[in-house]
């Protein structure tokens, strides 16, 4: 099973819950080994390095970086992420997703 570090970097520990949803449902999936790592630092590339380092500490075979304010409405996201990155033989991959708006 492939081994994915979900990190979300936070500096008011705030997530969006549709987010965590979200998530919840792809690891329902049991495709992956989901684990989820939320730093939280007035600084998001340290919080962005904490997770860096841990996915090479703890031998990830991916490392997933996800905005706390990211919108995302499909379960199969990681899928056609992984698609992509094998398709065109990538070592990072990118997606469009929307930003949530603010309450």
């Amino acid at each position: 099973m492939i081994k994915i570090l979900v990190g979300i970097p936070t500096y008011d520990r705030r997530i969006d819950i549709d987010l965590m949803k979200i998530m919840m449902k792809v690891e329902r999936l049991q495709k992956y080994h989901l684990d989820f790592l939320f730093p939280v630092s007035s600084h998001l590339c340290r919080n962005r390095n904490i997770c860096c380092h841990t996915a090479l500490k703890e031998n990830y075979d991916y490392l997933l970086f996800i905005d706390s304010d990211t919108g995302i409405n499909d379960e199969t996201f990681i899928d056609k992420m992984l698609d992509t990155a094998y398709k065109f033989d990538a070592q990072v991959v990118g997606g469009a997703y929307r930003m949530k708006k603010p309450d």
